[in-house]
């Protein structure tokens, strides 16, 4: 059996839908993580220092966000670039979009899974 061979357009359509889906968790999670910290940080028990380190790590991971985002762009326009004119620049575009998403989404994952919401219920060690 012969596999089936993707064009161009086709893998770099499917890579852009995906890529969108990815880049849209992504900004999800931050939202939820950000969420359960400032929630934590409304905690009086916690204590001032505490809460103060809660209400700053939801400031930075949003602030990193916006980083990570204009990394990730202007990363992904040099990978589109370094194909010159070839066709297949719009698909490595659209693929480093999405490996870059996925690489954002697992080290969210793992750097805050102690406030993603529902984390210890969904997620083994």
């Amino acid at each position: 059996m012969v596999p089936h061979h993707y064009s161009n357009r086709e893998m770099r359509d499917c890579y852009s839908t995906e890529q969108q889906r990815a880049n849209g968790r992504a900004d999800t999670l931050v939202a939820a993580i950000v969420s359960t910290l400032r929630e934590s940080a409304q905690d009086a028990s916690n204590g001032p220092v505490v809460n103060d380190a809660l209400r700053d790590a939801a400031s930075k991971l949003m602030k990193s966000q916006e980083s990570w985002r204009i990394y990730r762009d202007e990363h992904c326009h040099a990978v589109g670039s370094s194909w010159t004119t070839g066709s297949g620049a719009g698909t490595a575009y659209e693929e480093c979009m999405f490996n870059l998403a996925q690489q954002r989404i697992e080290a969210l994952r793992h750097d805050f899974d102690t406030y993603i919401p529902h984390a210890s219920a969904t997620r083994t060690k």
